[in-house]
């Protein structure tokens, strides 16, 4: 005997928005702001409607050929909306789980990288960075609650000659969740 079963069916809709101002107004320096929406509608979550919104500012400044540095900080604030406990208790979850994906959220972030070119055969590239995420809502008692993470790289390209470019990185990242 044929036993079967249909498939749920899922929708998804996502739709990005960004835009970026750039200012040269400082003498080898570029400032930058940028905003981005990020809106997302699906069936079969515990949120039916997640919207992402994060303002970003950024500079990059250069003191001469040899030196380039860029910073940049990023504040994301994402809700939710159409929230459906049913969801999340139907897969056998208790009620107040929350998943990192789709729940409201407020993250932090900052990048730092420093770029040195000594000569044309040689890149030194240095960077850090790191973040932090809260996650929030009504009910929302189990799941992730909270993280930092930070990324430290260091990587250096050689050009021997044209055609050729031989590079390492090495980086170190940390990851630590649930903090009190």
């Amino acid at each position: 005997e044929l036993v079967t079963s249909e498939t749920e069916h899922f929708n998804i809709r996502r739709n990005t928005f960004e835009m970026d101002a750039s200012f040269s107004a400082l003498p080898n320096s570029t400032v930058k702001f940028g905003y981005i929406f990020d809106d997302v509608k699906r069936e079969g979550r515990a949120f039916s409607n997640m919207a992402d919104y994060t303002f970003r500012a950024s500079i990059d400044t250069y003191g001469n050929q040899y030196v380039m540095l860029r910073g940049v900080y990023e504040i994301t604030r994402r809700i939710g909306d159409g929230f459906s406990e049913a969801s999340i208790e139907e897969g056998g979850a208790q009620g107040g789980l929350r998943f990192y994906d789709e729940s409201d959220m407020t993250r932090d972030k900052g990048t730092a990288i420093l770029s040195i070119t000594p000569n044309d055969k040689m890149q030194l590239n240095l960077s850090y960075a790191g973040g932090k995420d809260v996650y929030s809502g009504e009910g929302h008692e189990f799941g992730l609650m909270n993280n930092k993470n930070y990324t430290y790289s260091a990587g250096l390209d050689i050009y021997p000659t044209d055609g050729v470019t031989l590079g390492g990185l090495y980086s170190y990242e940390q990851f630590k969740s649930n903090l009190k």
